[in-house]
């Protein structure tokens, strides 16, 4: 059996099932000795196929939504793009973009299996759909979905457009499929204060269709309204690329409550 090499070896091992605790292990391993590695991962598997029984499928209590910002977009770190791009309204993920979204679904994967993620929905914007890949990725999921009225606020300052945005979705993303569900595109224009309505509409319905972790790909102010829906005496004032909040409900009926544990980047005061 042969044991890829980094990047690749965090996405074989989660295709391959191998518990994330023997993977800080096999990175060291792996550098200091090959040989080894390749010969324990071989044995482990042997014996992981002889012994596999059917697992019962874990039954949650709670549902986690984690709602996150794209990554880094590469107009805010390219004055020149807009003057050539065919849609300056859709840029994409710089590489560190890219990187950052990975590492985010890298830590997902670490959460404990109660919290951990297994869907992520994106909305259909480029950077959003390219970050959604990334962390589905770092998750070792193969699949995104995408849901409209996760998308940008409409409005021709925010947009730095004066049409309603054409966005075509892909089959793939990065090596990742992608299934659009059924949704409506937001009005176009539209003001803010129904674009915040239409995000709490969203946060509130889009996870009870399937009651498991999910994430939640969407934009800046979407991140903000997914507090201050809930919290209003809250102002958020910085939410930068990849950050995310968390909203958690008690399954099956329950009310949704915002989890003041984010990955430390949401910035927020108290009236």
């Amino acid at each position: 059996m042969k044991v890829p090499t980094d990047p690749a070896l965090v996405q074989w091992l989660r295709e391959a099932q191998v518990p994330l605790m023997f993977e800080t292990m096999l990175r060291a391993l792996l550098k200091e000795k090959p040989n080894d590695a390749t010969q324990f991962l071989a044995e482990f598997m042997e014996k992981t196929c002889e012994t596999k029984t059917e697992e019962t499928p874990l039954t949650l209590e709670t549902q986690n939504v984690y709602i996150v910002r794209h990554g880094h977009r590469i107009d805010n770190f390219n004055d020149n793009w807009h003057a050539t791009a065919e849609r300056p309204y859709d840029p994409p993920l710089t590489d560190e973009g890219k990187q950052a979204a990975f590492d985010v679904g890298e830590e997902f994967a670490t959460f404990d299996a109660t919290e951990r993620p297994t869907l992520v929905i994106s909305s259909p914007f480029t950077r959003c759909l390219e970050t959604a890949a990334e962390i589905a990725k770092g998750l070792g999921l193969k699949e995104i979905n995408v849901h409209r009225s996760l998308g940008e606020i409409q409005d021709i300052q925010v947009l730095k457009h004066d049409e309603a945005p054409v966005l075509d979705i892909p089959a793939s993303m990065n090596g990742v499929s992608i299934t659009e569900l059924p949704s409506t595109p937001p009005p176009f224009p539209e003001d803010r204060a129904d674009a915040f309505q239409r995000y709490s509409h969203a946060f509130d319905n889009i996870p009870k269709e399937k009651p498991c972790n999910t994430v939640l790909v969407s934009h800046g102010e979407a991140v903000g309204r997914s507090i201050t829906g809930m919290l209003p005496h809250l102002m958020v004032y910085d939410t930068p690329y990849c950050c995310y909040s968390v909203r958690q409900r008690s399954l099956p009926d329950g009310a949704w409550n915002v989890k003041m544990e984010t990955n430390g980047k949401v910035q927020w005061l108290e009236d």
